[in-house]
Formats: structure tokens, sequence, C-alpha cells
């Protein structure tokens, strides 16, 4: 039951800094999106779209737009529909560069992407080193395989921020991992764990309602 329920996977690249940080363990959620909706601010895994250049692997990202909304940045700051999103998860508030053109989207993607009907639009916190819906689209919620809700190792006051930099390497592959847990091999690839931190207590992931959009 447990293994239907939950999945443990391993955070090898620094793409959702400084929200989980490589060798971070998660646990996710694999039936949360089959008792309610996808949520603004879920980070979640997902199996990697069409063009993603990632293979088989799976991905994780935080979601920033709905079906049917419209996302787009200006001065370093997301919109959503013209409101302005407040994101206190970010370590640069005006840290998010201005979209090119965005494949994928519902009516065009020059500079803005209308989110298509069964889709979200998801970005890494590390927002200048993190290949997310910005090169690739939004992604199918079919796609989803769960949400990230606690993170199960490092232990201890400290294992949660500010442990160290924001790294200098660019996001990666996130896939469920055959190797041990402690295998780095293959950048950015988050691997399921097999028996590491899944019966330790965790630390939670922040609400997802953290976020939210302030219109002006």
């Amino acid at each position: 039951v447990r293994a239907f329920l939950f999945q443990a996977f391993y955070i090898p690249s620094p793409s959702m800094e400084p929200t989980l940080w490589s060798g971070d363990r998660i646990l996710v959620n694999k039936v949360s999106y089959d008792l309610h909706d996808v949520n603004r601010g879920d980070i979640v895994v997902f199996r990697a779209p069409p063009g993603s250049g990632t293979g088989d692997d799976d991905l994780i990202k935080r979601v920033i737009a709905l079906p049917g909304e419209r996302v787009t940045a200006e001065g370093g700051r997301l919109l959503i529909d013209g409101g302005l999103l407040i994101e206190p998860y970010l370590p640069y508030q005006e840290g998010t560069a201005d979209f090119g053109m965005v494949p994928w989207c519902a009516d065009g993607g020059d500079g803005a992407c209308p989110v298509p009907d069964g889709h979200v639009f998801v970005m890494g916190d590390n927002r200048p080193n993190s290949r997310d819906s910005r090169y690739f689209g939004p992604v199918s919620i079919e796609s989803i395989v769960g949400r990230a809700f606690v993170r199960v190792w490092p232990l201890g006051a400290d294992a949660w921020r500010g442990r160290r930099q924001v790294g200098p390497r660019g996001h990666r592959r996130c896939r469920p991992a055959r190797a041990s847990a402690g295998d780095r091999s293959g950048e950015g690839v988050v691997h399921p764990t097999r028996g590491t931190g899944d019966r330790t207590a965790g630390r939670g992931l922040p609400a997802p309602h953290s976020s939210r959009v302030r219109e002006d």
C-alpha cells in the first residue's frame, strides 16, 4: 500500500534551490490529484514532456499557472492574467527573466503563455538555473506522477534552507532511480530511493497556497 501511495525521490540538481537542495530526499504523494485538483504552488514530479531533451526521465518543478490562465514575466516578476504573483519562496523577488517564445501554448507563446486545458505551467525556484515550461511548454496534468509533500533527508533544523549557496550548475532531469540513494550519476536525475529515509520524520515543504496573485 505504501508503495502505491508514496514514492521517495533523490534530488541531485539545483533547479529547485533554495527550496530543495542537491542531495535532499523527498516523498511524493501519488494519489493527491485523484482526490483534488492541482493547486498553484504545488511542487510536482512529472514525466518529462516531448522536447525537454531528457528522454524518459521525470522532472520536479513548482506549479505556477493553471489551465486557462495567461502567464508572463515583466520587470523580473511573474504576472498571472495581469495580476502580480507573490512568490515568498524565491531567494530573489525580481530574478525571473522575460519570456521568449514558449512552445505549446494555447494561443501562441511569444512573451506570454496562455495555458491550455488539461495542462499547467511549471518553473523551478532557481529561475536562472532551471529548464522548465519556458523551454518545453506547459505540461499535461495526466503526466504528473504526484505532489512532493515532505523532505525526509537531511534531518535537523538546518535541513530546510540556508545550508549553502545556490549552485552553479543548471537544472537537469529527475528520473526514478534504480540505483542507491547515494548514487549521484546522471546530473539532475531524481531516483526513487529504496528504503532510505521513508521511515524517518521529515520536514514538510512550504504550503502550496503560500503563492498568490495580487491584482493591482
